[in-house]
């Protein structure tokens, strides 16, 4: 959801119930309102998308999503006119009744897919994790990738009515894995293989977990989990080697969902009401965001629980430095963060062709970064030899590529394979991966 983690020199050190800040009768400072009557809100680089659909439990009625531009610095946030994008099971995103998730490729309408009884759980870049209902005692996890648009191998299923808490960035899923007697949390690179204990929680289980960068964060399950309890928020820094950081954990109740940026963790809990709070990494500063909307799955019919999945109802969204979020009255907002220049991150699983012909079509390619960048160019080589240099075309966090097989002279290039790197930078430096590393950005194209 939100795109970059904490460098491991910086020294986490919340504390355990931490003083809060007043709970804001008004909205924060830096905030502005979107939309009236909405029941989900979702963030991505230059773009806030909301949607009216309704609840599972309320009758059955028309749901738009909208798309609104998002510009601006600091406190200050200019919104764009509403553009209607359609239904919110169709076009551009996957999205379910209180979470809409945008994916570069799915956002512009192409290659949508549709999953009946499923429940979009995390799409970063291409990678999309669905929940699966193939009967309602069994339900189950998977993957789908956009790019190839097929299903992956499913992610551990978990016991009846012990949904898998999941959520994705990069090529990174940071799953839960429940056992006997504990829970695991788990980071797998989805690239590479490579999968990671990074905690074990006990009896209680993990209601919900969040990975951003090198950070992951899980919040404990309730026993009942219609019914706020006493939780307990942990997090730590998994290095790219898999090295583990030290645990920090504080205290919360009622908690359903948690969210990621690199320096800061948005949660949602229950106090004298149900609301949102925004903690800052690395000291005991809450800020409290503001009042959410009543819950209408806290309760359970015939014994059968209302929520599912844990997910659901999603009622905010943190990227970067701006967090959007519902209020008690259904209003969509968007409120500033204050954040330390943060680099970009290439989220590793851009839609990449193999090949081309230069005399029936060009070189297109589409790479996921996790905040839009300010320059960007792309150079195809051979060996040392240079053929071409292209800026990119960045549009909401992606960088497009286009060729169309001639060198910088205006003649089609011959036939062979050719190397190309992408460098990219804003105000806080060069791109990095989405493990942190500053490995080229690049791969190669036969021209045939």
């Amino acid at each position: 959801m939100a795109h970059f983690s904490l460098p491991l020199a910086i020294a986490l050190t919340l504390l355990p119930a931490p003083a809060t800040t007043t709970a804001a009768a008004v909205d924060p400072p830096g905030t502005v309102t979107v939309g009236t009557a909405k029941y989900g809100i979702a963030l991505m680089p230059g773009a806030v998308f909301t949607t009216d659909a309704a609840h599972e439990l309320e009758p059955p009625r028309p749901s738009q999503l909208i798309r609104q531009s998002l510009s601006g610095t600091g406190d200050t946030i200019v919104v764009g006119p509403p553009q209607l994008i359609g239904s919110t099971h169709t076009n551009l995103v996957v999205a379910s009744a209180y979470r809409v998730m945008v994916s570069s490729e799915l956002r512009y309408g192409t290659g949508a897919p549709k999953f009946a009884g499923g429940f979009p759980e995390a799409l970063s870049g291409t990678r999309l994790v669905v929940h699966k209902f193939p009967s309602m005692i069994y339900p189950y996890n998977f993957r789908y990738d956009v790019r190839t648009s097929t299903q992956e191998p499913d992610v551990q299923p978990p016991p009846p009515w012990r949904f898998g808490a999941v959520d994705a960035f990069g090529n990174y899923l940071v799953y839960s894995r429940q056992l006997a007697s504990t829970t695991q949390v788990r980071r797998r690179d989805q690239a590479t293989g490579v999968d990671l204990l990074v905690a074990t929680i006990g009896r209680s289980g993990v209601r919900s977990v969040a990975v951003n960068g090198n950070l992951v964060a899980w919040v404990t399950d309730c026993p009942d989990r219609d019914r706020p309890c006493s939780q307990t928020v942990g997090y730590r820094i998994v290095g790219g080697t898999g090295a583990l950081g030290p645990v920090r954990t504080f205290a919360t109740r009622g908690t359903k969902d948690l969210d990621l940026s690199a320096t800061h963790l948005a949660l949602d809990t229950i106090t004298a009401k149900r609301e949102i709070r925004l903690v800052t990494l690395g000291s005991n500063a809450i800020r409290v965001i503001g009042a959410l909307p009543p819950n209408p799955s806290e309760g359970s019919t015939g014994g059968i629980p209302v929520e599912y999945p844990p997910q659901i109802p999603v009622h905010f969204d943190l990227d970067g430095d701006r967090i959007g979020w519902l209020g008690a009255v259904q209003n969509a907002h968007v409120t500033a963060v204050a954040t330390p220049p943060i680099r970009a991150r290439y989220l590793g699983n851009g839609i990449i062709p193999g090949s081309f012909n230069p005399n029936v079509s060009r070189f297109g390619a589409s790479l996921p970064f996790s905040k839009s960048l300010t320059q960007c160019a792309v150079v195809f080589r051979q060996g040392t030899r240079v053929f071409r240099t292209l800026a990119c075309i960045v549009r909401n966090g992606d960088a497009l590529i286009s060729w169309d097989g001639r060198d910088s002279a205006g003649r089609i290039v011959p036939k062979g394979r050719y190397d190309w790197t992408l460098t990219g930078s804003d105000s806080a430096g060069s791109a990095l991966w989405y493990t942190g590393t500053g490995a080229r950005i690049g791969s190669s194209v036969t021209v045939v």
